[in-house]
């Protein structure tokens, strides 16, 4: 007689703790590399030299938005006067210049220092060549305040500021101002402040494409990061009641902890966010913060997941190391300012990285 056959059911909490980690990695690469491929252009726009943006042989049709990327002409602490404009940026009588994407460092071309805190105008002229239907542009990484003007005119703006007290009220964290060019070159100009971040300036890419295209775009984000938000929500919810059902797996508690901090981080980032800014009404601050804070408590909960079942000697001091990192981490985002660019997530990032070779050398030994 052969021998009955040996029950499988205990072992199965256990066997999808080990395999979960790399399907959940599986799935949410494979979003991530849709939603690059349905982002980007279909081909390298031209760059911005000496304010100017060359874009008469772009089909926004056929080749996708355009990034406003190069040299763009800039006034350190200047004011925009639409009634004036050229002397709005240049009130030396030189036109300086300053890259876009970037943050407040370093100097402009003419030498001039540029430093976090502060008021700058940014200017661009833009060859659009025939196209002449509504236009749309996407800004996500104005640190911290920005006033949009489009041929003199403004059409958008994510907040207030005082000119008097150099104080500052931002609103939202995307601007998707629609505009119609007046003829084949339009000016664009953005007035920044920030006496609120850590770090100022653009630091991140400028689009420009047509207004259903943009929107197009944008909406596309906003529905990839609630749907990777909610299979990390789901995972989450998965693995903590799995925990409940067996307390003493404790791999369960740790993934699924993982998963609903990573699922936190992503509802809540600015660019992908939408969904919590349409359901709650936190400040603007709280969302930066809600942003970044879940990330002191991914990388210890997936060091704690992988040491539950890959127990090693020096697992307990590895535990205690990174918790600390991350505890670290949060209470500095926590109490100073706005920080989503400064030294602090930068080095956070850096050091954390490190737990990928522990973890490597852990699944491999």
């Amino acid at each position: 007689m052969s021998p009955a056959p040996r029950p499988c059911s205990p072992l199965l909490p256990h066997c999808w703790s080990r395999l979960a980690p790399a399907a959940a990695a599986f799935v949410l690469l494979a979003l991530c590399l849709f939603a690059f491929a349905g982002c980007a252009p279909e081909r390298t726009p031209p760059r911005a030299a000496h304010g100017v943006l060359d874009l008469s042989g772009w089909n926004f049709n056929t080749d996708g938005p355009a990034t406003l990327n190069g040299e763009w002409e800039f006034l350190w602490n200047g004011r925009y006067d639409p009634q004036s404009p050229a002397s709005s940026l240049s009130s030396t009588g030189l036109t300086d210049y300053f890259p876009v994407p970037s943050l407040w460092k370093g100097r402009t071309e003419q030498g001039a220092p540029v430093s976090p805190h502060g008021r700058a105008v940014y200017a661009l002229d833009i060859r659009l060549g025939n196209n002449a239907g509504p236009m749309r542009l996407s800004l996500s990484g104005v640190l911290s305040i920005c006033r949009v003007w489009v041929d003199g005119r403004l059409i958008a703006a994510n907040g207030e500021f005082d000119d008097e007290t150099q104080t500052e009220t931002p609103r939202t964290h995307i601007l998707l101002p629609q505009f119609t060019p007046a003829s084949r070159q339009t000016r664009l100009v953005l007035e920044v402040s920030n006496h609120t971040n850590v770090q100022g300036g653009l630091n991140t890419v400028v689009y420009l494409g047509e207004a259903d295209q943009v929107a197009r775009m944008a909406s596309f984000r906003w529905i990839l990061g609630a749907l990777i938000g909610g299979v990390l929500l789901a995972m989450g919810a998965y693995h903590l009641v799995m925990f409940a059902a067996r307390r003493q797996d404790r791999a369960n508690l740790f993934f699924g902890s993982f998963c609903l901090a990573w699922s936190a981080a992503t509802l809540f980032s600015p660019g992908s966010g939408f969904l919590m800014s349409r359901l709650t009404t936190l400040p603007w601050r709280l969302h930066i913060d809600f942003a970044l804070l879940p990330y002191g408590l991914t990388i210890p909960l997936m060091v704690l997941f992988y040491n539950s079942l890959f127990p090693k000697r020096c697992g307990r001091m590895v535990n205690i190391l990174y918790g600390a990192l991350g505890a670290c981490f949060m209470l500095s985002i926590a109490f100073s300012p706005p920080n989503a660019y400064g030294a602090v997530p930068l080095l956070y990032f850096l050091v954390t990285r490190t737990a990928f070779l522990y973890l490597l050398r852990c699944v491999r030994t």
